[in-house]
């Protein structure tokens, strides 16, 4: 896996999102008023990155997926849900690098779906993408003296 940061996958869950919903309004940022119904709000609850060997990181990625239906009902959410399981389940990233979403889950409070899902991978952090491996030559002499 190439460069990775928490935009990225934010970008990733975006366009799985766009290909289920797409008449969706999608926003990664907190919308203050005027939202156009049906909405999806993508926001990065928590991320974690730990040093990995050969200057790698393993990372971390906690999002959580707002919902906010036409009508406000639970089963519109409810059916939103079971389509991020699906959607969520797998994103490609603009890299094309595939990640898989773990620890899904999801509730309804006040008439908006809170879904949630965690990203985790190892890759170089965006910026320190270096040449891990160069080229190797090595030459070999044979002697033939006649015998085997």
């Amino acid at each position: 896996m190439g460069e990775i940061s928490t935009n990225r996958i934010l970008d990733g869950i975006s366009l799985a999102i766009r290909a289920a919903y797409p008449d969706a309004h999608i926003a990664s940022e907190e919308i203050k008023q005027g939202i156009m119904l049906p909405a999806f709000v993508i926001t990065l609850s928590s991320s974690e990155q730990k040093c990995a060997p050969c200057g790698r990181i393993k990372m971390r990625a906690d999002f959580e997926v707002r919902y906010f239906p036409e009508g406000g009902d639970r089963q519109s959410c409810h059916d939103a849900a079971d389509v991020l399981y699906g959607a969520l389940r797998r994103i490609r990233l603009a890299s094309g690098d595939g990640l898989w979403g773990t620890r899904m889950s999801f509730n309804v409070c006040d008439g908006v779906l809170h879904f949630f899902v965690s990203y985790s991978c190892v890759g170089m952090r965006a910026g320190d993408e270096k040449e891990l491996m160069g080229e190797l030559f090595d030459s070999v002499e044979l002697s033939f003296n006649g015998e085997f």
